[in-house]
């Protein structure tokens, strides 16, 4: 890989890591990634330019010496990047700083996205009874808690959603790194890193209540946004993800006792969620939060 990178790069290096098919080395000073890109060449030229423009950016994408982002190695498409900013674990004050206003015709459809991957996860389960007990008595609440996130999205005009820049996946663990890398930025509403923020944050970290009234208050939310904000917390993206992992056994099932162990802490979060957007929207009635709070 060091004779593929001086041919490619004019880069010189004594050393290089790897982890699967990721590299990393150090040049001049700085950290290098070289990492598989099999999304869309155009998107990305697109969202980094969003990103140079605004100088929110803290990679930079190196070119080859056919002056191409993508370099074909092995068959597998490459991208390099060149850090360029110090590294810490992001803030929900990163996220809102980081989020970029963008004219896009493009909407996601997270109805039709979220149906058809609740129909998959529900086929797949069928199979898996006895392989993943866990996930199998598990599975039933949470595929009715995303039926409860997809039904809020009838309320949503999606052709009145403002478009930012946002991330496949942000969570609490995630850094500048992440915030900031072009190949992971997509084009959504601004809710969609804060809400995946705070679930994480609330699950692996600390109860995050009072940052997401201050998010509340200080953001000036449209109608839209507070029914995307809400279902986003609702839809157990959390589960799903460590589901994902089991299923591909990259994680046991253990692994999941700790989202499972905080169902009704989190009912209760939710609820005072609700309890707070209702204090200034007229949202749809959510009968199940509503219950959960008189029980609290």
């Amino acid at each position: 890989m060091k004779n593929v990178i001086n041919y490619y790069y004019n880069i010189v290096i004594d050393d290089i890591h790897h982890h699967d098919q990721q590299y990393y080395f150090q040049f001049n000073n700085y950290w290098y990634l070289l990492l598989p890109y099999y999304k869309s060449i155009n998107e990305l030229e697109y969202n980094y330019q969003i990103l140079i423009s605004n100088n929110l950016y803290c990679y930079d994408i190196i070119r080859n010496k056919n002056n191409e982002i993508i370099t074909i190695i092995n068959d597998i498409p490459y991208v390099l990047l060149k850090e360029n900013i110090k590294n810490r674990k992001i803030t929900s004050s990163d996220i809102i700083k980081s989020s970029i206003k963008v004219d896009s015709i493009n909407k996601n459809n997270w109805k039709q996205k979220w149906c058809e991957k609740i129909d998959y996860y529900e086929y797949q389960m069928e199979q898996f009874e006895k392989k993943y007990p866990v996930l199998y008595e598990s599975f039933a609440y949470y595929s009715g808690v995303t039926e409860v996130a997809i039904s809020l999205l009838n309320f949503l005009n999606n052709d009145e959603i403002v478009q930012y820049t946002s991330h496949y996946r942000i969570n609490n663990t995630s850094t500048l790194r992440d915030l900031y890398n072009p190949l992971e930025i997509i084009v959504d509403s601004r809710v969609r890193d804060i809400a995946e923020y705070f679930k994480h944050t609330y699950f692996y970290r600390y109860n995050p209540i009072d940052e997401v009234q201050e998010y509340i208050q200080n953001n000036y939310l449209s109608y839209n946004e507070i029914i995307l904000f809400i279902s986003r917390l609702i839809y157990p993206s959390y589960y799903f993800d460590i589901y994902d992992e089991i299923i591909k056994e990259r994680e046991t099932e253990d692994k999941i006792d700790l989202i499972i162990n905080k169902l009704e802490d989190y009912e209760i979060f939710l609820s005072e969620v609700y309890n707070e957007l209702c204090k200034n929207y007229s949202i749809p009635e959510i009968n199940w939060l509503k219950k959960v709070v008189k029980q609290y």
